[in-house]
């Protein structure tokens, strides 16, 4: 996926967080993960990057190489949600 080199960056969504920023700022890992994961938001890949870098700003991780950590918790919290479903379907 090539979302990190951009030839031209130009804001989706008025304010945010990330709005002072380039996404060659921010963690490769991260910023491609996030996307994918904002997709489901979204169907053009600039929203979805513009959204991944807002909250990569929030987590204040960005740019000391753990860019993806919020994305590794959301997608724990998930997996998390999801296992405890199951569980109280299969107690039924």
């Amino acid at each position: 996926m090539k979302i990190i080199k951009t030839s031209k960056w130009k804001e989706q969504i008025e304010g945010g967080l990330a709005e002072r920023y380039e996404p060659s700022e921010f963690d490769t890992r991260g910023l491609e993960k996030g996307v994918k994961i904002e997709m489901e938001h979204t169907k053009d890949p600039d929203v979805a990057k513009e959204i991944s870098m807002d909250h990569m700003v929030e987590s204040e991780d960005f740019k000391n190489g753990d860019g993806a950590k919020y994305y590794d918790l959301l997608e724990d919290l998930e997996r998390k949600v999801k296992e405890r479903l199951k569980n109280k379907e299969d107690k039924k």
